[in-house]
Order: structure tokens, then C-alpha cells, then sequence
């Protein structure tokens, strides 16, 4: 096929490369600048830091995006995230422990920000019927984006300063705006112009389809928290200097990059097509909670790094594939209201109420390895909840898009309609 909408979906899979390499690369430095510089019981603290400022952003976000749409809305944060960059890298030497705690949060919250707005521009390209082919080659693209960040900051580890590296997460971030806008004007959906943008909080509130997701996107952002903190702390127990740890996360985030992207290249489409939206979504708490009883059983940093591994790989590729088509059937001026606060708010909601429990259990904790243990107990409880709420999902979906298509919100493209239904009857 030729024409603007496939040129479109081609830039968006290029974009989604260096948006992932830099989100990849730069959780790398995070990590490894925090952990240097502070002790692994603090990490709670600026999570549930993390979690609020996450929190605050994504209201604003969704007001923006609303307004003026995802695309202009994706390109300015892509340079505020590049700004930001930039000042750490001046300032990293000057004031290294108060750039630390600044960039974990930097990264924490605009880094989700910019996934968020990224995929709302991608997801408004397509309908219902296209849609799923568009987010598996934008799927497939950034998880090619995983592996080059994760292998460059491995590369970099024991060579390049950390003020480079965050200097070249800069430049990518600019190019990763350009990308953004390079995509193009969302395709209007009927309809558009005729509603008017309604407040995101109330939406969710008020509709059930929409605030069972952020239900699920709560339970499943606590259960990162403990899973994170989980595998920091077992790695701070080995590694203590800067370059250890930017040579031990950046192995882990190109390993997970590299299992993300064969799981996405090669299981994503035909998961979706056999157990539907919700079955690959499913697939994240089972796994987690499995892991996570494991790493509890034997607390270990192979165990834990299981269990944190085994929630990114799912998370990147089988559950975003799903989540991200749950959208597809919702009006456009209520997706773009609501769609930043359940992706980034909700999370970081569920981030910082794992980060309270997280506090709570290293507190009453006589050792490291129990607290360890703890947290990672909470973790299966809290998957198994979000598998519960996840398979509700399906229901929900069926019903909005019935109604998304009674009242002309979504309209279906024909001619895959037809091509889908030819190959059917050939087959």
C-alpha cells in the first residue's frame, strides 16, 4: 500500500526506535546515579516522589492534549525531556547527589509522559480494524529500540562520563520530537468536530469501561514499585560505584530490550489473534506473580532480576499490544482527555501506593533479604487483583465499540474489512 497514512505508520515505527533507545539508555543512567549516590532504603521515597510530580504532570498533559491534540502535545514534551538532558549534564559535576535524585524523577515522569502522548498519536492513525497492524509494527519498533539502547549503554558503561551519555539522550530526544511531528495531523474520525473535549477526570470517573482500566493500571503500576525495589536493593547488595551499576543495568535493560523484541516480533500478533486483547494482557500479572513467589522462595538478585525481567518483557510486548487497542473504540475528544491521565496518572497512583507499602514493609523489616521478601509477596497479591480486574476488561470492550459504532465515533476502513474476509474464505 502507498499513500500518506503508510508513510505515516513507516515514521512512527523509525520514532519509536529512538524513543525506546533513549527511555531504555536513559532508566540505565537513572538507576546507576541514584544507586552511587544514595542508599537503596531511600528509593521508595523518591518513587512516591516520582509518583506525585507523575501524577500532577499527567492532569496537565491531559488538559494540553485535549486542547491541542497529541501530536503537538508529544513533540513539546520530546523537548522539555531533551532541555532536561541538557541541565543534568551540566550540572552532574557541580552537584552530583542533588542531579541524581533530580534525574531519577526527570526520567521517572516525563519519560512515561512521552510514551503516553507518543502512542495517542499513533493510536488516532488508525481505526478498530487497522489499528491492530499499526501498533504491531510500532510494537515491533520499539522493541528494536529496547535492544540498541540497552547494547549502547552497555557499550558506554566503563568508557563514556555519564554528562555524555545524558548530552546524547538529548540529541535523541529532538529527534524523536521531529519524528512525532513528522507523523502528521491525526486522522479526523466522524464526529470530532461536533464534541466537545470533556474534563478527563470525570470521564474516568464516570465511565465503567474507562475506570476499569485505570483500575488495572493502578494495581499493575504498585506491582512495578515492589518488583523495582526488589531487584535495586539485591543489586545495590553487590555493586556500589557508579560504573558497576550502569554496567548492571544496562545488561539488564538490553536483555530485557532483546527477549521484549523477540516476544513482540514473534508472539504479539499471533497472541492477540488467538486470546484476544485481554488474553495478552493477561498474560502480565500470571507471569509476575509466579516470579514473584519464586524471588520470595529464593531471594537471590537471579531471582528478583526474574521476576523484574520477566514484568518488562510482558509489559513491552504482549500487555501493550492489548492495552493500547482497549482505546481504539472510544470517542476521539474523550480519549485524548482521559487517555494521559490512565496511561501516566493512574499508574503513578498505583506507583505511589507501592511506594507507601514498599516504605512500609522495609520499615518493619529486620533485614534487607526480608524486606525483600515482603515486597515481593505484596507483588503477587497485587498481580493476582490485576489479572481479576484485567479479564473484565473484554466485556467492556465489546460494548464500547458497539456503541462507538451506533453513534459514529469509530468508523471501520472497508477495504481491510474485505481483504480480512477474502483471506478468510481463501484460506
Amino acid at each position: 500500500m502507498q499513500g500518506a497514512p503508510e508513510r505515516a505508520v513507516s515514521i512512527a515505527v523509525l520514532t519509536s526506535v529512538g524513543l525506546v533507545a533513549q527511555l531504555t539508555a536513559g532508566r540505565a543512567a537513572r538507576d546507576a546515579l541514584f544507586l552511587s549516590e544514595y542508599e537503596a532504603s531511600l528509593l521508595p521515597a523518591v518513587m512516591f516522589v516520582s509518583a506525585v510530580a507523575s501524577l500532577l504532570t499527567a492532569f496537565a498533559i491531559g488538559r494540553l492534549t485535549a486542547r491541542v491534540g497529541p501530536r503537538r502535545t508529544s513533540f513539546a514534551v520530546a523537548c522539555l525531556n531533551g532541555g532536561f538532558f541538557v541541565v543534568e549534564a551540566v550540572l552532574l559535576g557541580p552537584v552530583p547527589r542533588a542531579i541524581a535524585a533530580f534525574a531519577y524523577v526527570h526520567i521517572s515522569v516525563v519519560g512515561a509522559i512521552l510514551v503516553s502522548t507518543f502512542a495517542s498519536v499513533v493510536n488516532e492513525r488508525g481505526d478498530p480494524t487497522y489499528a491492530k497492524t499499526v501498533v504491531a509494527h510500532v510494537g515491533t519498533g520499539a522493541a528494536l529500540g529496547g535492544v540498541l539502547g540497552g547494547v549502547a549503554a552497555l557499550l558506554v558503561s566503563g568508557t563514556v562520563a555519564l554528562s555524555t551519555v545524558l548530552y546524547v539522550l538529548a540529541a535523541i530526544n529532538l529527534l524523536v520530537g521531529f519524528g512525532t511531528w513528522r507523523i502528521g495531523a491525526a486522522d479526523r474520525r466522524p464526529g470530532d468536530g461536533k464534541r466537545a473535549a470533556p474534563a478527563g477526570l470525570r470521564s474516568v470517573w464516570s465511565d465503567r469501561y474507562l475506570r476499569e482500566i485505570a483500575l488495572a493500571i493502578v494495581l499493575l503500576g504498585a506491582v512495578g514499585v515492589f518488583l523495582d525495589y526488589a531487584m535495586k536493593a539485591e543489586a545495590q547488595a553487590l555493586y556500589s560505584d557508579s560504573q558497576s551499576l550502569l554496567s548492571f543495568f544496562a545488561a539488564f535493560y538490553m536483555g530485557t530490550a532483546v527477549l521484549t523484541f523477540v516476544v513482540q516480533a514473534g508472539a504479539a500478533k499471533p497472541v492477540l489473534e488467538r486470546t484476544g486483547l485481554t488474553g495478552a494482557m493477561l498474560v502480565l500479572p500470571v507471569v509476575v506473580a509466579l516470579s514473584a513467589v519464586l524471588g520470595a522462595v529464593w531471594t537471590r538478585l537471579w531471582s528478583t532480576v526474574l521476576a523484574r525481567g520477566s514484568q518488562t518483557i510482558v509489559s513491552s510486548s504482549l500487555f501493550r499490544s492489548g492495552y493500547e487497542l482497549l482505546y481504539t473504540p472510544v470517542d476521539a475528544s474523550k480519549k485524548r482527555a482521559t487517555k494521559p491521565l490512565i496511561d501516566v496518572a493512574c499508574n503513578r497512583i498505583g506507583y505511589g501506593a507501592g511506594s507507601v507499602v514498599a516504605m512500609g514493609v522495609v520499615a518493619a523489616a529486620a533485614t534487607s533479604t526480608t524486606a525483600v521478601r515482603g515486597v515481593l509477596v505484596v507483588a503477587a497479591i497485587f498481580a493476582l487483583a490485576a489479572a481479576w480486574m484485567i479479564r473484565r476488561l473484554h466485556a467492556g470492550y465489546t460494548q464500547e465499540l458497539a456503541r462507538s459504532l451506533r453513534e459514529g465515533a469509530v468508523a471501520l476502513r472497508l477495504d481491510e474489512i474485505g481483504r480480512k474476509r477474502a483471506k478468510i474464505e481463501v484460506g
